[in-house]
């Protein structure tokens, strides 16, 4: 994996996160019990969250960087290769400053890096999964080109929800 490229949006800085980023800031975007709901992967000290950025960084497979706003570590981005179909990855993204949510972050965010995976690697599909009940989410990820499948790859629980995008 190629995690050590530094990627540019208009107003983030998406770089490889180390294990000094797991910090109590970072630590408490997932025990917000509202953010909280829509992460399949807790950590409940900065020990097991640096073991988890640890993890991620040594999988061949994952492509794992910290969203920056001048400097300030505002979220999260992670994309990982399908063993079984080689050319889709899957996506998860946190943007867990508050002040962020809702302003169009993840739209850029995923856009800038979605067009370095497309322009660096085989992939020809994105996949997400998202609660049911995450209509904003839905609603922003629908804005971006995903579309909700009912039969994917994946085994989600009835209240999740597959969406895919294809990158041409």
């Amino acid at each position: 994996m190629d995690n050590n490229s530094t990627i540019y949006s208009t107003r983030f800085t998406l770089q490889a996160l180390t294990e000094q980023d797991a910090s109590e800031l970072y630590l408490s975007w997932l025990q917000d019990q509202r953010t909280a709901q829509f992460i399949s992967f807790l950590q409940e000290d900065i020990i097991a969250l640096a073991h988890y950025i640890e993890q991620q960084n040594n999988d061949e497979h994952c492509w794992f960087w910290g969203v920056f706003h001048q400097g300030k570590h505002i979220g999260n981005i992670k994309y990982h290769r399908l063993h079984s179909h080689p050319n889709v990855v899957t996506l998860g993204i946190l943007i867990g400053e508050k002040c962020w949510q809702g302003k169009g972050a993840a739209a850029e965010v995923i856009a800038v890096s979605l067009d370095y995976l497309k322009n660096n690697f085989s992939f020809n599909e994105v996949r997400l999964g998202v609660r049911k009940s995450n209509r904003s989410a839905i609603k922003a990820y629908e804005k971006i080109g995903f579309t909700g499948i009912t039969h994917g790859y994946f085994n989600f629980p009835e209240q999740s929800l597959e969406m895919v995008k294809k990158l041409n």
